[in-house]
C-alpha cells in the first residue's frame, strides 16, 4: 500500500491518495485503483507495465498519449476517452528506484468490463466500439505510431519460429500434436494471404489497437460500449487484425483452453451482430477489398494463435504459462479447430 501511495504522488493530479484496490482485469500489467478522499476529485488506475514484454516503455507511453490527445480532438457527446498525467518530472511514466515503469489515468466512473459476450447486444456494441475507435483514427498517420512487438501478426514470421521448433521437437510431443502439425502446414498459403495482400500495397496501413477482446472496452450499466481500454498494444498494422481478433474472442462459445474438442464452436450470431456494429461506423472508411477479406480475417488471427501456441508446446512450453502439461496441446487443439468450425460457416 505505501508503495502504490508513494507512486502515486509522484503524479501531477488532483486528491489526496485514501485507499489502494487491486483490479482484476488483465494478464501482463499490474492494475490498482485509486481511491482519493476529496468527493470532487477522481479516483485513478495506476498501472505497473510489464517492461519485459513491453522493453521501451517511453515509446509505448509516447504511442498512448498520442493516440488519446487525437481522440480528444474529436470528441462527441457520447464518446468518452482515457486521460494519462504526468508526473513531476514532466514525463508521463515514473521509473521507480527498483526499475517498475507506472503509468497513471483517470479512472472512468460507472463503467464495468465484460470477461464473456453475454447476447448479441453486447456483441453488436464491441463492433461499434472497435469500429469507431478506428474510424476517428482514420486521419492518423500510422507511421508515427512505434512497433512495440515487432513482427506480432506476421505470419512468416509465425510459421518461420514454428518451422524451428518443428525440426527442434522431440519425437513424443510431435507424435501427439501430428494432427495439428499437418492442418498448420497444409494452411500456410492460405494463412499468408493477409500479409502478401498488405506488403503489395492491396491493403492500407491503419492505427490497429491488436488486443481487441471484449474486455477491453467499458461498458455502462446498459451495456452501451463507453470507451476502448488496454493501449498498449497499438500499433501500425491492417484493419483485419482487430476485426479477426475481436471475432476469436468474442464468437467463441467456450474458453480457448477447453480440452474437450466437441465443445469448441462459433458463434455466427454474435459474429453478424459484431460485423454489423463494426460496418456501421466504419464502412465508409474501408475499401471494398477490406470489406471482403473480413471473414478471412477472422481464420487467420484464430490461426496465428493456435499456431504461436503449438510453436510453444513444441519448444517444451518456454513461453506461455501452462498449469498441466499438455496445457498448451490443449490451447493449440482448440484454437485451430475453431478455424475448422469458421470454415464451416465463413
Amino acid at each position: 500500500m505505501q508503495i502504490l501511495k508513494k507512486t502515486f504522488n509522484k503524479f501531477l493530479c488532483s486528491g489526496k491518495f485514501k485507499n489502494a484496490k487491486t483490479l482484476v482485469s488483465g494478464y501482463i500489467n499490474e492494475t490498482h485503483l485509486i481511491e482519493t478522499e476529496e468527493e470532487n476529485t477522481p479516483d485513478y488506475v495506476l498501472q505497473k507495465l510489464n517492461h519485459h514484454v513491453f522493453p521501451n516503455i517511453p515509446e509505448l507511453m509516447n504511442n498512448k498519449v498520442k493516440v488519446t490527445e487525437h481522440l480528444k480532438k474529436k470528441k462527441s457527446s457520447n464518446q468518452v476517452n482515457l486521460r494519462f498525467f504526468k508526473t513531476n518530472e514532466g514525463l508521463y511514466y515514473y521509473h521507480d528506484d527498483s526499475g517498475n515503469y507506472w503509468n497513471l489515468m483517470e479512472y472512468i466512473p460507472n463503467s464495468k468490463v465484460l470477461e464473456k459476450t453475454e447476447n448479441v447486444q453486447q456483441a453488436e456494441e464491441g463492433g461499434k466500439a472497435f469500429g469507431n475507435f478506428i474510424r476517428l483514427l482514420d486521419d492518423f498517420p500510422a507511421q508515427e505510431i512505434y512497433e512495440i512487438i515487432p513482427n506480432f501478426h506476421k505470419m512468416s514470421s509465425r510459421y518461420q519460429q514454428f518451422d524451428e521448433a518443428l525440426k527442434k521437437a522431440g519425437e513424443e510431443r510431435k507424435q501427439k500434436a501430428n494432427i495439428w502439425i499437418e492442418q498448420v502446414l497444409a494452411s500456410r498459403e492460405e494463412m499468408q494471404q493477409l500479409e502478401k495482400l498488405y506488403e503489395n500495397g492491396e491493403i492500407p496501413m491503419r492505427v490497429t489497437h491488436n488486443d481487441t477482446k471484449l474486455s477491453n472496452i467499458l461498458f455502462d450499466k446498459n451495456d452501451k460500449a463507453l470507451c476502448i481500454i488496454d493501449l498498449d498494444t497499438l500499433m501500425p498494422g491492417i484493419v483485419h487484425y482487430d476485426f479477426g481478433d475481436s471475432i476469436r474472442t468474442i464468437c467463441s462459445a467456450v474458453s480457448e483452453d477447453e480440452p474437450n474438442l466437441d465443445l469448441v464452436g462459433f458463434n455466427m450470431d454474435y459474429y453478424k451482430a459484431y460485423r454489423k456494429g463494426f460496418l456501421s461506423k466504419l464502412e465508409d472508411k474501408l475499401s471494398a477489398k477490406e470489406i471482403e477479406l473480413l471473414p478471412l480475417a477472422a481464420k487467420t488471427i484464430t490461426f496465428i494463435m493456435g499456431l504461436r501456441i503449438l510453436t510453444d508446446y513444441l519448444n517444451g512450453d518456454v513461453y506461455y504459462r501452462i498449469k498441466y502439461p499438455e496445457h498448451n496441446l490443449h490451447r493449440a487443439s482448440n484454437q485451430l479447430t475453431l478455424v475448422k468450425r469458421m470454415n464451416e460457416v465463413l
